[in-house]
């Protein structure tokens, strides 16, 4: 994945479709691939990368039994990564005795439900 091809986003529009069709079975090595990216997936997520936690979170429900559609899902995260790999949060204080205060919103389903909702995580 070294030399694979960067991606603005880490998901399709049509992600949770895509996911939940059928897909080809993997063999025992490519199953075992897909736990380990969706396991450093998670690390990074709640380590640093709030952006993928929609992605992320789909995808690990997966993990028991995964498919070919979901093992090139979890690896357009990873090229998603090589295209934001100079991104990074950034929290600094103010003046000293100043109060740190974060707010943030999200829309990590990118505006996408089926129902209408959007899904923040």
């Amino acid at each position: 994945m070294q030399d694979c091809k960067p991606i603005k986003t880490p998901t399709p529009m049509n992600f949770k479709k895509e996911l939940y069709s059928a897909g080809g079975l993997l063999n025992e090595s490519d199953k075992q691939l897909d736990r380990n990216i969706v396991v450093s997936l998670m690390s990074a997520m709640i380590g640093a990368r709030p952006d993928i936690a929609f992605a992320t979170g789909e995808l690990s429900k997966f993990v028991s039994k995964p498919s070919q559609k979901h093992l090139i899902a979890a690896k357009r995260v990873i090229r998603y990564f090589k295209f934001t790999k100079y991104y990074h949060l950034r929290y600094s204080r103010g003046r000293l005795g100043e109060r740190l205060e974060l707010c943030g919103y999200c829309d990590p389903s990118w505006g996408y439900q089926d129902d209408g909702n959007t899904v923040c995580g």
